[in-house]
């Protein structure tokens, strides 16, 4: 069977829905979700009416199918083929990698090779293991909310005020679009981080005694 040759902007774009809309059902019915249903709207039109579509004929709608299939297989053909099957390489377009497929507790090792647009390769770089912890057992946080204004994006939320001890951490998606980059740390008194520059999808995650995170609540401003 002829694979369908998506163009990778058209995958990103793909990708990013899916994490918009993971990101939205995820979020409790707050104003936080207006942004999220805002970019939902822009991704879903750019999607619709991406050139790529006007330049094929037969089932589109199969095509459309195959397209949501391989952006949530991370880019990579399901069948295991063109850009690696389930244990094989991943194509990043950056600098930084975020494996979503990690188990926890379980050392796993990575290795990076960098290829040029003529598909010229530098060679395997040497090994580094990682293990994923096992989630924490801290409360998540309450109330999320994120805002534009002239000075970035304003991140709050309702801290956990009768446990001093507990501390919450902020990702963004942004710049790089295959990894959650480490933003800033709060404590409950805070509940706010202020981003410079662009929006995007955030999240805060709420940090245990032994410095673990459990799973995250998303938000996004854009």
């Amino acid at each position: 069977m002829e694979r369908t040759p998506f163009l990778h902007d058209l995958i990103q774009r793909q990708a990013a829905w899916d994490r918009t809309y993971a990101a939205l059902a995820a979020t409790r019915p707050t104003a936080g979700t207006a942004e999220l249903r805002r970019r939902l709207v822009v991704l879903s039109s750019r999607l619709w009416w991406h050139p790529f579509w006007t330049s094929r004929s037969g089932r589109p709608s199969a095509a459309r199918a195959r397209l949501r299939v391989q952006a949530r297989a991370g880019g990579r053909h399901p069948d295991g083929g063109g850009r690696g099957g389930e244990d094989g390489p991943d194509d990043v377009g950056g600098a930084a990698y975020t494996d979503p497929r990690a188990p926890q507790d379980v050392a796993v090792t990575y290795t990076v090779e960098a290829v040029d647009t003529s598909g010229q390769r530098s060679g395997v770089s040497g090994a580094v293991d990682a293990t994923r912890p096992v989630p924490g057992t801290a409360p998540k946080p309450s109330g999320l909310m994120a805002r534009r204004d002239g000075n970035g994006v304003l991140v709050s939320w309702d801290g956990h005020s009768g446990d001093m001890g507990q501390s919450y951490r902020v990702y963004a998606r942004d710049p790089d679009p295959y990894a959650w980059s480490f933003l800033a740390a709060s404590s409950p008194r805070d509940g706010e981080v202020r981003v410079p520059g662009a929006g995007g999808l955030f999240y805060v995650v709420s940090v245990d005694g032994e410095g673990r995170e459990p799973a995250p609540v998303y938000v996004g401003a854009y």
